[in-house]
């Protein structure tokens, strides 16, 4: 049996479970291309059952992007502080001083902000020093308050969106703060191994002392 026998396995059986409503946990082979076979078995899903709506999780952003090639009209959400608030930015470019260090990241943001319609950081490649300058700029629900943030955008696109995919970690926020979650009729988790970890991590707030400094 070659891979691709097994991966037309997989989408029968995930395309059964989906019409029935069902539950389904398998274990496919390492060469099984299984994200291919969940994006085409839940975009025919949902072109013929077009009031049901889907959550897909992964564990990462990489695996998020090959299940989304295989699914027209998903709508890919983030938790809050992967998204930049311009506001936080601002008030960043504001401060009096700036090592080089920052300053090259603050070029880095002005040139992307002018083209980015999500605002994720996942758009962007930055540098060690870079990513912990992220925490400056990044949105942050107590300071970020903008309906016109990349954020709010985010969230009011899900409202509608009859396909979301999303990392492990985007679960705390759709169960804790937005209705979403009430109106699904299916959810596939991808990885569900790594599920406990990811979500854990998701609800742990850690500070650098240069954070508590500033």
């Amino acid at each position: 049996e070659t891979a691709t026998d097994e991966q037309k396995k997989i989408q029968d059986k995930m395309t059964e479970t989906l019409e029935k409503h069902g539950s389904l946990l398998l274990e496919a082979g390492v060469a099984t291309n299984k994200y291919k076979a969940l994006g085409k078995a839940v975009s025919n899903h949902a072109a013929k059952k077009t009031k049901e709506r889907f959550l897909i999780l992964s564990s990462g952003n990489e695996v998020e992007m090959r299940i989304g090639k295989n699914i027209k009209n998903a709508v890919y959400f983030e938790k809050e502080d992967h998204y930049i608030s311009p506001k936080r930015f601002w008030k960043f470019v504001e401060r009096s001083k700036h090592s080089d260090g920052e300053t090259a990241f603050i070029m880095k943001i002005l040139l992307w902000l002018h083209a980015t319609r999500e605002g994720l950081k996942e758009e962007l490649t930055l540098q060690t020093e870079e990513r912990n300058l992220w925490e400056f700029v990044n949105h942050e629900h107590w300071s970020c308050k903008d309906e016109k943030a990349f954020y709010s955008q985010a969230k009011e696109k899900i409202k509608t969106a009859q396909i979301l995919i999303g990392n492990h970690n985007v679960l705390t926020e759709l169960l804790f703060e937005d209705p979403f979650l009430k109106n699904i009729d299916h959810i596939a988790i991808v990885e569900a191994d790594k599920l406990e970890d990811n979500m854990r991590r998701a609800v742990t707030r850690s500070y650098s002392y240069r954070h508590l400094e500033k």
